[in-house]
């Protein structure tokens, strides 16, 4: 991972790496093995920020943007985490604790958030690249 990361360009305005989170806690009725329903915790986190990333393709930096919008199912235990169903795609299972990080939460998702291969953007746009793009076009 650290290979990826890209030292910020001195002529960049605005040089200062700024990630803004939000985490929200509530409840939803879910049904019960016993046919009743009761609350159920979730979290839900958002983090929005920018990370400068060396382009695989012509080895510049380029800034690329991270947009994390996660819900996660709170359970007790890790027996409880291994019974909730994988076929939900919108909501991720954690167990939870007195001492829960949310930091590591927040690093774990812009982890995953990054991009396999990091490259600028191409477009179909003009034979001459835009600053800062890679020379390449898509056919």
């Amino acid at each position: 991972m650290l290979g990826m990361l890209a030292e910020v360009p001195a002529d960049v305005p605005d040089r200062d790496t700024v990630f803004t989170w939000q985490a929200e806690g509530s409840t939803q009725p879910e049904l019960q093995d016993d046919g009743t329903e009761a609350p159920q915790p979730y979290l839900r986190l958002a983090v929005h920020g920018s990370v400068w990333l060396m382009c695989q393709r012509c080895l510049s930096p380029y800034s690329q943007h991270l947009d994390v919008d996660a819900t996660y199912r709170i359970v007790a235990t890790e027996e409880g985490a291994d019974e909730y169903p994988l076929d939900d795609d919108e909501v991720e299972v954690i167990v939870g604790s007195r001492q829960f990080d949310i930091v590591d939460l927040i690093e774990e998702e812009l982890l995953l958030s990054l991009p396999l291969v990091p490259k600028h953007s191409v477009s179909r746009g003009p034979r001459k690249p835009a600053p800062g793009r890679c020379g390449r076009r898509v056919r």
